[in-house]
Parts: structure tokens; sequence; C-alpha cells
């Protein structure tokens, strides 16, 4: 039985020092098995009762506010020991000693933890009252050091009421000359002195300051922007993942953790030889099924089963739909007590139970042809695998839906699993008997993952038809859960593949992923709108979910004759998709549907009178007036030249037209000075123009006539959306990419402002790449180039059509925000950057 432990609130964790990965990840799992709280993060937690460190006395933020705390202070083994025992040990043979630096001297941490501990001091700064100034990135380390020794931190001079007893500062002669000091005044390293005493921080060779990540600096700006060694920046980057990546493996755990914690594991007692089911046989031959499903509940215990071949032909008889609901209610808790007693772990015996109990025992075909068939029958369909007598009945169309979700659960086993990376169950287990075969287990899209996939899709588009008012309750909720079923097995499927694989060939799971993604975007490329809005959000794979949503955008963009890069996945990519959302946008209805027309043609619509050379004889009243009173910008056309170069101001002032010249002139901001086309403008690097290459004057006219035809197509794609739906169902998947995306992987909005600002400032001198040479950790070298990204994206939202900022479809709307936050990130990240 899997035992539930409260949170021990008396032993709340934070760990300093520690960078090897593997030895971090045995200290969180020790924690978590004695029913510890670990804290991530890179700053000093008030909640900590005790640090874990290699090795005393450390500069670091964590290690001075835990000792200016009270806080135990204790070494790895502390937990390693204490797990191994199976309940925390005393922490005095593990506190750490700094006395080793002066022999004969008192430790200093266990001096500050009696006192806190006895009631001497709330704290080692108890009574300071504190002017801090420090640079703005500095503030708050020095403050969650000085609050947790309980001294009162001010940002500026108090009132005259409040006496301040220490003004802590990095530069304390330019501060004395400045300005009369209010209180004696002391370099930051006086914290440090103060805890530990003069004598040890002189023999460690203490010259530091505390700096932004809370390491041993030597003052001034960090190293390595000074030399191009980011190899720092790299150590931090690599801690911050590890807490998101451990963080990841917790939400996994806990995925699948609801559905099997209160699973026994299988213990053979000395009376279960004594258990028969042979009078199971007999009342089921004599047509008592419910009482034959009585008598195998009445003997089920840990590692005890009746035999397959008894529940075979009570299942038949279920799925006939002439049984009683009593009937199918006993079935379904025999199946769910078999399961509780004895979960499929690395059992083979087990297993095979379940794949000859799970399937049609007339058909005798498998797991998978069953489910399929059962969900197809609650469907409304007829192609099963074979015909029933009658109609299938409420009662019936329940049972399936509960042997749907019990296979749900039962996979769910296989997850917890590989979660755990158990021995002997990786490689064989029950869901590689029933999504594939010994010769397709190195892929992920299998036959039968792909009709699951495909099953999906049709249950998703089935779900969305029910629109009578009348079925809009229970058989809209039926028809929910059926979908969310699929879903969610669908998720278990791709989630099992994808762990028994990440680690030993990260590359192929990849390539799968894109594989299936595919397949999807293929089989949903007549879906209807609504439906892939419902469709793709909802899957419960993340990994799947961003690739689906990646492929379906490009499909729309290859439809609309779009050309997208093929890069690997990253933020940077899916922030380039918003020129390509801008451009689809454009697209008219239907015309995503059909290769034969492109965004980028020239519009029917467009009026001959103002972009053909020669024929404008006076302005079109809808130009200067349709507007109206609240048109603010140029009405379009007004700036637009002709093949000769000339503007609608030019005609009418060569023709002589005051009456339009005048018109014209009164309209606000119009520019009397208008160049070319800006296609024309382009230069090579020779600094050559595109007319500067033509010397003959027919090519010369025609490379004008293209320009002039490229630049109505570009003002069209800007000017108004023509497929609302679309251009929603558009965006809803690159909200759903950015969102999965930032669940998936480390995202910059969430660093240390630390590491943060140490990337900003790099970032602003170097390139992505330049940074990143050498660095041998791909996340961290993902990471780096994200935050290029955010630094870069006002750019990116600057070049939005305004029919896509404009637009106030909930997707759209939804988008634009999520990109205007990451652009606030940006300006907060330049804002401290400039303040150093």
């Amino acid at each position: 039985m899997l035992e539930l432990r409260m949170v021990d609130t008396k032993h709340v964790f934070q760990v300093s020092g520690i960078k090897n990965l593997y030895k971090k990840g045995k200290l969180l799992e020790g924690i978590h098995q004695l029913g510890g709280k670990y804290i991530g993060g890179s700053g000093y937690n008030d909640r900590t009762t005790h640090l874990i460190v290699t090795h005393a006395p450390m500069a670091s933020e964590k290690f001075l506010a835990a000792c200016a705390g009270g806080k135990w202070i204790v070494n790895p083994n502390y937990v390693l020991d204490s797990a191994k025992n199976g309940s925390w040990l005393p922490e005095e043979p593990y506190e750490l000693d700094s006395s080793w630096v002066v022999p004969g001297a008192v430790n200093p941490v266990r001096v500050w933890r009696e006192r806190v501990t006895n009631g001497a001091v709330a704290g080692a700064f108890e009574g300071w009252r504190v002017l801090l100034i420090v640079k703005p990135t500095q503030k708050d380390i020095f403050q969650r050091i000085l609050t947790a020794g309980k001294a009162s931190v001010h940002s500026s001079c108090p009132s005259s009421d409040v006496a301040v007893t220490h003004v802590l500062t990095n530069h304390v002669v330019d501060y004395v000359k400045a300005q009369n000091a209010c209180a004696p005044c002391y370099p930051t390293t006086h914290i440090a002195h103060h805890l530990l005493g003069e004598q040890v921080c002189s023999l460690m060779g203490w010259t530091w300051t505390l700096g932004e990540t809370g390491e041993t600096q030597t003052g001034g700006e960090p190293v390595e922007t000074q030399t191009g060694d980011f190899s720092g920046i790299e150590m931090e980057a690599r801690d911050y993942i590890s807490q998101i990546e451990e963080a990841r493996r917790l939400r996994e755990e806990l995925r699948s953790l609801p559905e099997t914690m209160s699973y026994n594991t299988p213990i053979l007692n000395s009376q279960s030889s004594l258990v028969s089911f042979h009078n199971v046989q007999n009342l089921t031959e004599c047509g008592f099924f419910t009482e034959a499903l009585e008598e195998i509940l009445t003997y089920l215990q840990p590692g005890q089963h009746p035999p397959a071949s008894f529940l075979q032909p009570l299942m038949q008889h279920a799925l006939h739909g002439d049984a009683k609901p009593l009937f199918y209610n006993v079935f379904h808790t025999v199946l769910r007590t078999i399961l509780r007693n004895n979960p499929p772990r690395g059992s083979p015996s087990t297993e095979r139970f379940f794949l000859k109990v799970l399937q049609c025992p007339q058909c005798e075909k498998g797991v998978w042809p069953y489910l399929e068939t059962s969900f197809r029958l609650c469907m409304g369909s007829e192609l099963t695998c074979h015909s029933f007598s009658s109609t299938a009945s409420p009662e019936l169309l329940r049972f399936h839906g509960d042997l749907q979700t019990f296979a749900v659960k039962l996979f769910k086993c296989d997850l917890r699993a590989a979660n755990n990376g158990q021995a002997g169950v990786v490689e064989s287990n029950l869901l590689n008997h029933v999504f594939w075969s010994v010769w397709d287990r190195s892929t992920l899209g299998s036959r039968p993952v792909q009709q699951l996939v495909e099953l999906l899709v049709e249950a998703s588009k089935w779900m969305c038809s029910v629109c009578e008012v009348q079925a809009w309750g229970a058989e809209r909720s039926r028809r929910q859960r059926l979908v969310l079923t699929l879903q969610d097995m669908l998720g278990v499927v791709v989630d099992v593949w994808c762990q028994r694989h990440s680690r030993l060939n990260p590359s192929l799971v990849e390539r799968s992923l894109e594989d299936l993604a595919q397949h999807l975007a293929i089989i949903c490329q007549d879906l209807p709108l609504d439906v892939l809005e419902a469709l793709v959000p909802g899957i419960v794979s993340t990994r799947l979910r961003m690739a689906a949503a990646d492929s379906i955008f490009r499909m729309f963009c290859h439809r609309g004759h779009i050309t997208l890069g093929v890069e690997p996945l990253s933020l940077r990519r899916i922030v380039s998709y918003l020129a390509a959302l801008g451009k689809l946008s454009a697209v008219g209805p239907g015309d995503h549907q059909s290769d034969s027309s492109s965004p980028l043609s020239e519009p029917e619509h467009t009026s001959p009178n103002l972009f053909n050379p020669g024929t404008i004889t006076e302005m079109p009243s809808g130009l200067v007036n349709g507007a109206g009173p609240r048109k603010k910008n140029i009405p379009r056309g007004v700036n637009r030249v002709n093949a000769a170069g000339e503007t609608v101001l030019h005609r009418a002032c060569k023709r002589n037209q005051v009456e339009t010249l005048l018109q014209i002139l009164a309209l606000p901001g119009i520019d009397v000075n208008v160049k070319g086309s800006d296609l024309l403008l382009q230069k090579d690097h020779h600094g050559r123009t595109p007319l500067d290459l033509v010397s003959s004057a027919t090519l010369r006219q025609e490379l004008k006539q293209s320009a002039l035809m490229g630049d109505t197509a570009m003002e069209h794609l800007g000017s108004e959306v023509r497929d609302l739906p679309f251009l929603e169902a558009c965006s809803c998947l690159l909200k759903c990419l950015l969102l999965t995306y930032q669940l998936e992987r480390p995202q910059v909005q969430d660093v240390p402002l630390s590491l943060g600002l140490k990337l900003a400032r790099a970032l602003k001198k170097h390139s992505a790449q330049r940074v990143t040479a050498g660095w041998a950790d791909t996340q961290s070298v993902r990471l780096v180039e994200d935050m290029e990204t955010v630094l870069g994206v006002e750019e990116c939202l600057a070049q939005l059509v305004p029919a896509v900022t404009e637009c106030q479809g909930a997707h759209t709307r939804l988008l634009i925000i999520l990109l205007e936050e990451m652009k606030e990130h940006r300006a907060a990240l330049l804002t401290n950057t400039d303040a150093l």
C-alpha cells in the first residue's frame, strides 16, 4: 500500500553550491521520500529550516541568510542517511563546522543557531536599523540576508525619530565624502565579518563584495563581460534549468499518481493457494452471471485474480447488451478491484490477464481493436468488429464508457512506472502489446496509434456536431466524456513512448513527434475551424500538442503559398510566424482551402483609376470623403505610385485638377514628397538598386509594374481581415504553440533577475551564438537564444499588420496580450541593465 505523508513543515530545505545534477536529484528524492519540502530558486526563502551545502564558509546569499537566521546548515549526508534510515536523523552530527578554518575556534554556524533557538536573539542582526545603499541588482539580495537576521532595512534615510545604526554600501569613501553620514558606515563585507568573525574571513581571503548571484566576485563588472568568457552564465543557466526539470518531473509524476495511490503491491500470503474460483464457472454455465461476479469479488485479494477464461464469458454477456444494470456495475467493480490488488508493474501474469479480458470475446483480435469498436459503438458508427443483436442501450453505452476509462487507468500504471524508471517495466509493458508490435516499437506512429489519432479527430467533430437545444445537456456531456477519454489515452500512449526513448535517442523522439503531428495535420485539413480550435489545445501530451499546433499552422501557410524556415522549433521560430499570420489574415473566405489562390496575388476589387497610369480623371469621392471623420490615418491609395513613379497628387498637378489637388492636400498627414516604390529602393551589398541593374527601358518598365503589383498586394495584406474565423483559428494555433512552449521549456520570464540581467547585458554586446560558443548544455544554449528573441520582440510586434493588432477576436487578442507581456519583460530587463 502506498503510504500517504503529510508535508513536514519542520524540514523545509534549500540547496546551495551543489551543481551536480545527479547528486541534487538524489537529495530531492530523499526529501520527497521522507515528506519534507524543497524550495528551489536562487534566492533565500525565510520558510527554510535546513540549508544543504557541501562546505563552509560560503560567500552565497543562502548561506549567510541561513546563518543569520539560526537555521540548520547541514551537509548532503544528512538527507541521504535519513532516507536510508526511513526517518529523519538528529542534525547535530551533520551540522556544518567552519571551525576547521581556525583550529580551536568555536563554530559560528552553531553559535548563531543555538542563540536563536534558545531565544537569546531573534536573529544575528537583531536591533540593526540599516540604510542600504547598493546597486539595484544587489538590493534584494542584501535585504533578504539582513531581514533573515531580523534587521530593519531602509533604502533611504528614515524620519528623524528612527535612528539608523548602520550604513552599508560598497563605496564607503564616496558616500562619506558626498554627505554627512547619519550612522557608522561599513562596507557590505561587514555582514560576513559579523557572522563569521574577522579571523575566518581574512584567512579565507574574502576580499569580495556580494554580487548579483550571491557568489564571490572581486568588485566591478562581472569577469565574463570583460573577457568574453561566459562560462559563469552557463553554470547559472544550468542550475536554473535543473530546477525547472525537477519541477517538470514532479508534475509528470503527480499526473499519474492519483489513479495509482491506493494500489497494492502484490504480496502472496500462505492462504492464496486455497482460493478456488471453480464455482464461478458453474454459476456462469447456469446463467447466474451477476452471482458469478459476486463470487469472484468475494475471493479477490492482493496477488490473486481469477483465470481470464472465467471472465471472458461474462464479458461476452455484457457486450451482448441484454445484461441488467447491476451486472454492469459489479463487473466494473471486479475489474477495478483486480487492478487495485494487482497493478501490472512488470508482472507478466497480470499483463496477460488484462490482455485477454479487455478484448471482444467473439473476435479475440486484441485490446486496441476492442477499444476502437467500443468508441465507435458509442459514437453510433456501424463500423464495429461484428454486428450486435440490438441497438445499444443507455446502460450498455455507460458500461462501454466505464471500460474506456478503466483502460486509461490501466495504461497510466505504465506511465507511472516509466516516470519512476522501474527496471523490467520499461522494456516489457502492457502498452507495448496493445499499440506496438515487436517490429515497430522504435516508431511512435504505429498503425494503432495513428488509428487512435484518427478516432480522436472523428470524435471531436462528432462532439461539436451537437447543436440541438434538446441534446445540449446529457448528450453533450456524454460526447465530451468520450473525447476527453480519447485525449487522455493518446496522452498516456505518447508520454510513455517518449519516456522510454528520450534518454537513449532524443532525436528519434523529436522526429517521431513531428511525423505523428504531420499525420494529424493531414487528417485535419478539411476539419471545421471550430472543431480544430477545440481539438489542438485539448491534446494532453504537451510535446505532441506543440508539434501538432506547429504542423497545422505550417500547413495553412503552405496553402497560402507562404514560405517558412526549416529551423528547429524555438521561440524565435514561433515569433517569426507573426509575419505569416499577417499574410494569412488577408486570405479570403475559402482561399486557404485551395492551392490555386495566393494571398500575394493582386486583389480583384482594386480600382484602376488609382493604380494604372494615365487613367485618372478625377479623385474618387469615396477616397476623400468616404473615410469619414473617424479616419485619422491616410486613406489607402493616396501615396500609391504607378509604373511611372507618379502618385495621385502628381497626376492631379499634371492635369491641372485644382479641386482634386485641394482635396488631397487637405487630407491629414499627406506627404508631398512621396518616393517611388520601397521595393525599388532596396540595395545589394554594392549599394545598387534593382533599377541600376536593368539597362533596357522595356525591362525597367516591367520592373516598375511588378513593384507596383507587389506594393498593392502588401498594402492589401494589412488593410482588413477577410476571414475572421480563419484568422482566429490561426491565432489559436499560435497561442497554443506559445503557451505550450512556455510550459515545456525553461522560460525567460521565470529566469532569476540576476541571471536575466547578465544575459541581457551580454546580448547587448554579443550575439547568442557568440555568448554560447563552447557551451555543452543544449538547454542552456536554447535559453540564451530565447532571451535574444525576447530582446528583439518589439521589432517583431512592429511588423504586425494593423488588421491583426486591432482584431478583437478572443484568440487573436490573447495572442497579442502574450506578446505584449513579453515586450514588457524586455523593457524591464533593458531598464534594469541600463541602470547598472
